[in-house]
């Protein structure tokens, strides 16, 4: 297998789990890049599912990850149209209010109906 076909194959691979600039930062194992918008939603996404394991993927494992001050900075750039935030909260209302009245009506539906 001749080398570029090599790197081909792995380049493959690796763009399957990691994103092209994590790629670079562990082809050149610098410190400092820029972080395109994919990456930053990305960590974003994994962070909000869970604090630890950003931290462990980031700090123990070191693959390469924005900073937190990274994050804060992008999340600050984000601009909102008043109707969307209005859209947004009828949602979570309804997620967390109307949605739980509901499930409170069919358990006790439930229950009347098992008795």
């Amino acid at each position: 297998m001749s080398p570029a076909t090599a790197k081909s194959e792995l380049d493959t691979l690796l763009s399957q789990t990691f994103t092209k600039t994590q790629i670079e930062l562990f082809r050149n194992d610098k410190s400092k890049t820029w972080w395109s918008e994919i990456d930053v939603v990305k960590a974003l996404s994994l962070r909000s599912k869970s604090i630890a394991s950003y931290d462990l993927i980031r700090n123990s494992w070191q693959i390469p990850q924005p900073s937190i001050s990274r994050l804060q900075r992008w999340v600050t750039q984000i601009k909102f149209s008043h109707e969307i935030l209005e859209c947004v909260m009828s949602l979570l209302n309804y997620e967390f209010i109307e949605r739980n009245n509901i499930n409170r009506y069919l358990l006790y539906f439930k229950i009347y109906l098992i008795e």
